[in-house]
């Protein structure tokens, strides 16, 4: 799980974690990423889908319609679940899911969207949660992170390039532990498990 608000590199810590991922979803409703095959439909993007089920892919989703995007969450765990049953060396798949806020809030989840996070661990679903700031996530998916990063918000967005790819090999290998009582404060990066992590070699290793 990704925090921050706008301009501080969230998308951009995103984005290179998906270059990482050799096979991948991106539910992209703000049009922001370029590395892959994008398609407008669920019908097109559920064909390339299953057409590239046993290769690599990046399918970035940009649907007209907010119900696509669900679709979308029930999709690959049915998919995942039925491959898992037949398949014990499943090749695991990411799922990118930018303005997490669009999908739930604090106070609601739609059953596709939980099921995701409660039971695509099994089935080998890596989820990307993106969103800007701690209050607009359900607590049910915060119980489900494995790694919570709230990146700092006092960098101004103009020098973001340079300064978030310095940082990023810096700062995010040396994360603080965040209890289930801690409330995310913005200066700082925070793990949710104990010891020391690079964020970008953990993620690789989750999707072998």
């Amino acid at each position: 799980m990704i925090l921050g608000m706008i301009g501080v590199g969230k998308t951009q810590m995103a984005k290179r974690l998906l270059a990482i991922t050799p096979r991948a979803i991106v539910l992209d409703r703000k049009k922001e990423y370029e590395d892959g095959q994008i398609f407008h439909t669920f019908k097109e993007s559920a064909e390339c889908f299953a057409a590239n089920r046993n290769g690599d892919f990046h399918i970035i989703v940009r649907a007209e319609h907010q119900i696509e995007y669900f679709l979308w969450f029930r999709l690959i765990l049915e998919a995942q679940m039925h491959e898992a049953e037949l398949n014990p060396n499943l090749k695991p798949i990411g799922l990118f899911v930018e303005e997490s806020s669009i999908y739930s809030d604090s106070h609601s989840i739609p059953p596709e969207v939980e099921e995701v996070y409660t039971l695509g661990r099994v089935p080998r679903i890596n989820v990307v949660t993106v969103a800007q700031r701690d209050t607009q996530v359900n607590p049910l998916l915060r119980d489900q992170t494995h790694i919570l990063v709230a990146l700092r918000m006092h960098r101004p967005a103009s020098r973001l390039g340079e300064d978030f790819r310095r940082e990023e090999l810096e700062v995010i290998p040396t994360l603080e532990t965040i209890r289930p009582e801690t409330t995310p404060i913005y200066y700082k990066h925070y793990l949710t498990n104990v010891g020391p992590i690079n964020i970008f070699e953990d993620w690789t290793r989750f999707n072998m």
